[in-house]
């Protein structure tokens, strides 16, 4: 027998999310749950309608109704249902009234057919599919169909608790009222199993203000039965579907997206193939973690534990919207850059480094340090329009798979660190594995790229930022591929070998995303744009300073610059915990959501498995 905790007192709206541990409704309480039926077993008060609760049909018409019809034509519907139906289908008497469909088939048989597809999607709406009460009533059935209805209502009594405004659908088939109607549980399959839209329909006559509902331990599969709750119950904050059978992501799709259970806080999917595979395979909970909070992106608890806090700006929604007259799309404008001092110093760098990188990667080793970072992931998806037009094979991307840090699609930690160049040598040397390349750079045409200077910090030195968009020619054969590259550059430390060299930068930080060749319409400047506040040199070395001159406003950290307070002050924390140098600390609290204590957690697990490298720590 399985015991639901409940809290008491139930606190309701945001109240309910300042509970002192995990925010988790399922998980926080001071009482035992302890009714008669206990977890999943009904009071057991009898009900004088006990027969089987199956429907008789005959050859009278019974009418029904479809509402949420929207798109596509009558005929085209009509053809849908019967096509799902997958049994002959007679539909006659069709009419409308205030955007409801009414129609009529040949027997019951046919209508609980068709009212079986309730909650199925056609033209991109989903339809809900009600036989008539009058044609219920007619049907020489009818005193099974009240005894039906009968029981689930008792049943629903039985397990709702109004104080705390929770219904516990727990073990549905374990339940005497439920056995001994012979009614097949909300996951069971097989004959009169889809009682789902019934269960939710009349939940939200008898407790129109539910707000909890547990689903667990009912070998539910997929999501499919439960279709009808985001219509019927769309107020419900927290549901658990412990102790199921679901399997996949794709499973969850029927109450998942944005348009569905906007006020939903709470899920917990403890006890799934999914969650425990999702674990099994990444070493962690973090990319199921992510998963499920894109599917449902109004939670705040997953499995109990609080959803890391999403990413805001400190800017006010007054603040952000323009007062004047906006017309979208903006035209294109040349590359931003903050000052002609920010632009000289970014040509000379991005003209020597090119030069470098597509004559003798290994001339690279100065320009990077023992704290530099460097890792590239490659986009294998050919752009759509350009599939339909071009007649050429894909391009071979083997070379590249490899050690691409696509964290769309690495979800392995060990992997994804392992991928994580740091250090001068290191960084070289996943260079030199990449195939060779030429990158036009007199031509600015194919090339656009935005920077800036880092505004001041108490502490450390200036740092720009540049982040380019671009084309390269690759090997003999002259692959042209497009590429993204963002640097992150700051003055060399005195007596590194930057410095020694007389380079007045050294790369800091350095991404590098490689993608299917497009052109550079993207970037093709409007005729009637406004002005940068400087304008872009062709990439050419007479345009750059002297070797030697000193960034401007050197005053930037160079690593936690551009973070917020709150940001930096976490990875203070984490360092002090964990001995990580600041390129792993950070990259650990944003692949944990930027939550201080998962993000330990985490470095934890990485710790025990003798998977984080040396270079990781101070």
């Amino acid at each position: 027998m399985t015991f639901w905790i409940i809290l008491q007192p139930y606190c309701q709206s945001e109240e309910f999310y300042s509970l002192k541990s995990s925010n988790s409704y399922f998980e926080n309480a001071n009482f035992l749950f302890s009714s008669p039926y206990g977890g999943g077993r009904g009071r057991g008060r009898g009900n004088k309608h006990s027969g089987s609760g199956s429907m008789r049909s005959n050859n009278t018409p019974v009418e029904l109704s479809i509402t949420g019809y929207e798109g596509g034509t009558q005929e085209d519907l009509l053809a849908f249902l019967k096509r799902k139906a997958h049994r002959p289908i007679v539909i006659s008497n069709i009419r409308y009234e205030s955007g409801t469909m009414f129609f009529e088939v040949e027997h019951m048989g046919q209508a609980k057919t068709l009212q079986k597809l309730s909650g199925i999607r056609f033209a991109g709406s989903q339809l809900f599919i009600k036989i008539k009460a009058s044609s219920m009533e007619t049907d020489s059935g009818s005193s099974q169909v009240g005894s039906t209805i009968e029981t689930l209502r008792t049943f629903l009594t039985s397990r709702y608790v109004p104080e705390h405004k929770y219904l516990n659908l727990e073990n549905m088939d374990g339940d005497p009222i439920i056995r001994r109607a012979k009614i097949r549980g909300i996951g069971t399959a097989g004959p009169n199993s889809n009682i789902g839209p019934a269960i939710f329909k009349l939940t939200s006559e008898m407790f129109p203000d539910v707000q909890s509902v547990s689903l667990a331990s009912n070998r539910i599969r997929n999501l499919s039965p439960l279709t009808t709750m985001s219509h019927f119950l769309p107020h419900i904050q927290n549901i658990s579907l412990k102790d199921n059978s679901i399997h996949q992501y794709r499973d969850l799709d029927s109450l998942s997206g944005s348009t569905k259970l906007k006020e939903l806080k709470e899920l917990v999917l403890l006890g799934n193939p999914l969650r425990d595979n999702e674990v099994k395979k990444s070493g962690d909970d973090s990319s199921y973690r992510s998963e499920i909070t894109r599917r449902f992106p109004f939670l705040k608890v997953l499995d109990q534990i609080p959803v890391g806090p999403t990413i805001q700006f400190d800017v006010s929604e007054v603040e952000s919207v323009a007062t004047g007259d906006a017309v979208l799309p903006a035209p294109i404008q040349k590359g931003f850059v903050d000052s002609e001092g920010t632009n000289a110093m970014v040509t000379d760098f991005l003209t020597r480094y090119f030069n470098l990188y597509d004559n003798n990667r290994q001339t690279l080793l100065d320009i990077y340090d023992e704290d530099s970072v460097f890792s590239y992931m490659v986009n294998v998806t050919y752009p759509p329009r350009q599939r339909r037009t071009s007649t050429k094979n894909l391009p071979d991307w083997s070379q590249y798979i490899s050690s691409s840090r696509n964290l769309s699609r690495v979800k392995d930690l060990t992997k994804r660190t392992a991928s994580l160049n740091i250090g001068a040598i290191a960084i070289v040397n996943a260079l030199a594995q990449l195939p060779s390349t030429q990158h036009p750079i007199q031509d600015q045409s194919k090339f656009c790229y935005d920077t800036w200077q880092l505004p001041q910090v108490p502490s450390g030195a200036a740092v720009i930022f540049i982040v380019i968009h671009g084309e390269f020619t690759e090997g003999t054969e002259g692959i042209e591929r497009s590429f993204d590259r963002t640097f992150m550059i700051a003055p060399p430390t005195p007596g590194s070998k930057a410095h020694q060299s007389g380079l007045p930068y050294v790369i800091r930080s350095d991404q590098l995303s490689i993608r299917h060749h497009v052109n550079s319409q993207a970037w093709k400047v409007d005729v009637s744009s406004a002005p940068t506040p400087a304008t872009m040199n062709p990439l050419s070395l007479p345009a750059a300073p002297a070797p030697g001159a000193p960034i401007q406003n050197i005053s930037v950290d160079p690593m936690m610059a551009g973070l917020t307070p709150s940001q930096q002050t976490q990875i203070e924390e984490l360092r002090r915990n964990t001995g990580l140098n600041v390129p792993f600390a950070i990259q650990c609290l944003s692949e944990n959501l930027w939550d201080l204590d998962t993000a330990i957690k985490a470095f934890q697990r990485l710790k025990s498995m003798n998977v984080i490298p040396p270079e990781a720590f101070v």
